[in-house]
C-alpha cells in the first residue's frame, strides 16, 4: 500500500501542476530570485554560481524563516529566458534605454531574443532589392 500511494504522488496532472506553480513555486522563486538578482549585481570577486545560489538560499531562509525549497526548479527555470533574471539586454536603442532606466532590476523578459523579421517588412526588403534600390535605405527601415 505505501508503494502505490509513492507512485501515485509522482504522476500530476498539468492543471495541478499549473496550480502548483501559480500558487507556491512561482511565488516562492521570485522571493529567492530577489536576493540572487542583488548578489549577482555586486559581482564578487572569486565566487562562481553556487556561492552565489548558496548565499541567495541563506539571505532567503534569513528573510523567510523558512528554507528555500524549490532550488530544483530554480535550475531548470534560469535556464529559459521568460524566467531568467539576468537577462542580458542585446539591443542599444534609446527606446530600450529608456526602459532599462524605469526598470532597473532587469531587462524585459526574452529581451536577449532577437525577434524575426515581419511579413511586411520581408516583402519591403524584397522589393528594394529585386527594385535595386541603394542598400543604405534598408537601414532607415529598421
Amino acid at each position: 500500500a505505501q508503494q502505490d500511494k509513492s507512485t501515485q504522488s509522482e504522476v500530476r496532472s498539468v492543471d495541478s501542476v499549473k496550480q502548483r506553480y501559480t500558487k507556491t513555486i512561482g511565488k516562492e522563486t521570485g522571493k529567492f530570485n530577489k536576493f540572487y538578482i542583488s548578489l549577482k549585481y555586486q559581482n564578487k570577486s572569486g565566487w562562481n554560481e553556487n556561492n552565489y545560489l548558496e548565499e541567495a538560499e541563506r539571505l532567503y531562509e534569513e528573510e523567510c524563516n523558512k528554507p528555500f525549497n524549490f532550488l530544483s526548479c530554480v535550475l531548470i527555470l534560469h535556464k529559459h529566458p521568460k524566467f531568467d533574471p539576468m537577462v542580458n539586454n542585446c539591443n542599444n536603442s534609446d527606446a530600450n534605454n529608456q526602459s532599462n532606466r524605469i526598470n532597473n532590476i532587469r531587462p524585459p523578459q526574452g529581451a536577449a531574443i532577437q525577434r524575426p523579421i515581419g511579413t511586411k517588412k520581408a516583402k519591403i526588403v524584397q522589393y528594394l532589392k529585386e527594385s535595386g534600390v541603394v542598400i543604405g535605405l534598408l537601414c532607415q527601415i529598421h
